[in-house]
């Protein structure tokens, strides 16, 4: 058996954590706004207009931990920089 060395939380990979929850949180608080206007808007049931807002949720929470190793790495600025300039862009 091989004893890994240092911890599997590195300080990197829990801000990565840490941001993605927070994300997911301001859009957990924001949700509700958002799947009256999807259900309004594309003439959706509530229930599938949730599951609409669920799936976003699932996919910030699923890039969030595959992002998380790339994070902890050597080059994240430029890896934040390159996220601002596509957020902006949108």
């Amino acid at each position: 058996m091989n004893a890994r060395s240092g911890s599997a939380l590195t300080f990197g990979v829990a801000v990565a954590l840490i941001a993605g929850v927070t994300l997911a949180n301001g859009g957990a608080n924001v949700m509700p706004v958002f799947v009256d206007d999807f259900a309004t808007r594309f003439a959706l049931s509530d229930s599938t207009a949730g599951l609409v807002a669920a799936t976003q949720l699932m996919a910030t929470a699923v890039v969030t931990l595959l992002l998380a190793k790339r994070a902890a790495r050597p080059g994240r600025v430029r890896m934040a920089r390159m996220s601002l300039v596509s957020c902006a862009s949108n």
